[in-house]
């Protein structure tokens, strides 16, 4: 029987190294749950109960609908996760796991954005498997997380942050002075601490009930509800009932 052909031996490799890896899954999970089926198992659970503890029920349930609703996408999205790293297009980050769920444990201040009710933790889960100066075709391949030229190098450091004083020009990335009330701006974080870019000129912020068009328009934590809500500022998401 002749060998298969470079053409068919390359997908057939492919087919190989994601057998090998589910194998090893489920070989893991066999001896006992691996630190990524812990984390499959434990996640969904512990970040949907905090939804429902920070958040008010209306919130929570406009940002996951209902606890069983939000366990079952938190799981069908590690579910995906999990088939990318059979595949050897992911990696998962047992350390920052582990981290995660002991923060999901924190304050509800420490873990969501009270402008928009983001999570501020658990970002950093998931990484490419791709070593520096190994082939690449996309960012999320690279450990890095930046592929140039088809090859995974290090991504280049953030510029440091501006003082408090300050806003950061994205044309030239430079920082420039904060403006201060009553200057002309066209930016959103271009004013004075307290001051809001509101129709072109730096003035106060806005307090809540009052007409916003984004949250840094408003008060301290406070945020702006959608256009369909009002569009006014409100109180902060998720910080705890």
């Amino acid at each position: 029987m002749p060998f298969p052909s470079l053409k068919c031996a390359r997908p057939i490799a492919a087919f190989l190294w994601a057998f090998l890896n589910l194998f090893a899954i489920f070989a893991a999970s066999a001896c006992g749950d691996s630190p990524l089926q812990t984390f499959i198992n434990d996640y969904p659970v512990a970040l949907c109960r905090r939804y429902f503890e920070c958040c008010t029920a209306v919130d929570a349930a406009r940002f996951v609908g209902t606890q069983a609703e939000c366990v079952r996408k938190a799981s069908e999205k590690l579910k995906t996760s999990e088939r990318a790293i059979a595949y050897n297009l992911l990696q998962y980050n047992a350390a920052a796991g582990t981290a995660c769920l002991t923060n999901l444990k924190s304050s509800c201040d420490a873990i969501f954005n009270p402008k928009n009710g983001t999570l501020v933790i658990c970002t950093d889960l998931f990484g490419g498997p791709r070593k520096l100066g190994q082939a690449c075709d996309d960012d999320f391949i690279c450990e890095s997380g930046d592929c140039e030229g088809q090859r995974c190098v290090i991504r280049p450091a953030p510029p440091p942050p501006c003082e408090a004083s300050e806003y950061r020009d994205p044309a030239t990335a430079n920082c420039l002075p904060s403006q201060e009330a009553g200057t002309s701006c066209s930016l959103p974080n271009q004013c004075a601490s307290g001051l809001a870019c509101i129709d072109g000129q730096c003035g106060p912020q806005h307090a809540e009930g009052e007409a916003c068009t984004s949250a840094l328009q408003c008060k301290g934590n406070a945020a702006c509800t959608s256009a369909l809500e009002g569009a006014v500022c409100r109180q902060p998401y998720c910080q705890g009932n």
